[in-house]
């Protein structure tokens, strides 16, 4: 026997979010497209309580973007905000790392030695 596959049904707190960080994110930079831009926010509800970021801009990543950002999450504490960046090894390799935004903390998965040494000490609260 098949089992039958559902498609979950949009949420609509997903498009209110995307719709929330894309305005913050416009003040800052470009989003990217055709090969340019500082940011990217993956544009597809995957059914996920999350929103996912990648910053191509390492300037975007300060303390003051992760805070509005969490300020999103104020009564979603199921939700998540996902922002990763790339940083670049010796041998031009790109470790994949970044930050996990909850209304109630910040998961800081930055792996400093790979990024410039302006965030060696910068600390996300």
């Amino acid at each position: 026997m098949m089992e039958h596959w559902e498609e979950s049904k949009p949420d609509p707190r997903w498009h209110a979010i995307y719709d929330a960080v894309a305005a913050i994110l416009r003040t800052l930079g470009t989003e990217y497209r055709a090969g340019r831009g500082d940011w990217y926010i993956m544009d597809e509800d995957t059914g996920q309580l999350t929103n996912q970021i990648e910053l191509l801009n390492l300037d975007l990543l300060r303390p003051s973007l992760v805070q509005a950002l969490q300020a999103l999450l104020l009564n979603l504490p199921e939700w998540t905000i996902t922002v990763r960046v790339e940083g670049l090894t010796a041998d031009g390799g790109r470790p994949g790392m970044g930050l996990f935004i909850y209304s109630d903390s910040i998961i800081d998965d930055l792996r400093r030695e790979f990024l410039p040494s302006e965030f060696a000490h910068m600390r996300f609260d």
